[in-house]
């Protein structure tokens, strides 16, 4: 087998392996459904954190996990974070802004009530794919439910 054609299958197989990844239909998180990821080409990308309780310890789930956020004209796109579910009532946003250390992102801290969250996808530098950290801490004691999703600029 040539060079080239051994480069081709190494990168087939990658292929195959992130598009794999990227599949998160009926998948499961520690026994709770995730939801299908999705492309964002609105001037408005909502993302849902579903807080899930049944069955016990509570989780936070990220609809969608991966956000993929067109560019479209140029626009900077407003990515809008909110707690959702049965457990949403007991949860809330930890007070600190949701993505840090990006130049990419210009992020609010949490509202008054901590529920909601937003981010100003500016589409600076050459990075197109982020992960960050959501920090959802429970009210009543200050325990975290820590939940790593990702924005892909495209």
């Amino acid at each position: 087998m040539d060079k080239r054609m051994l480069w081709r299958s190494a990168i087939a197989c990658a292929v195959v392996v992130l598009a794999g990844c990227m599949t998160t239909g009926g998948m499961r998180s520690q026994g709770h459904p995730r939801y299908n990821d999705q492309v964002c080409s609105a001037a408005a990308c909502q993302i849902d954190i579903r807080i899930d309780c049944d069955p016990q310890p509570c989780v936070g789930v990220v609809d969608p996990k991966v956000l993929v956020v067109m560019r479209g004209d140029g626009t900077p796109k407003i990515i809008h974070w909110k707690l959702t579910g049965m457990g949403a009532n007991a949860y809330e946003f930890k007070d600190q802004k949701v993505i840090t250390g990006e130049q990419a992102f210009d992020c609010d801290q949490p509202g008054q009530h901590k529920k909601e969250a937003t981010c100003k996808d500016t589409f600076q530098g050459t990075k197109t794919t982020f992960e960050y950290t959501l920090h959802i801490i429970k009210a009543s004691d200050g325990s975290e439910l820590a939940i790593d999703p990702w924005v892909v600029n495209s």
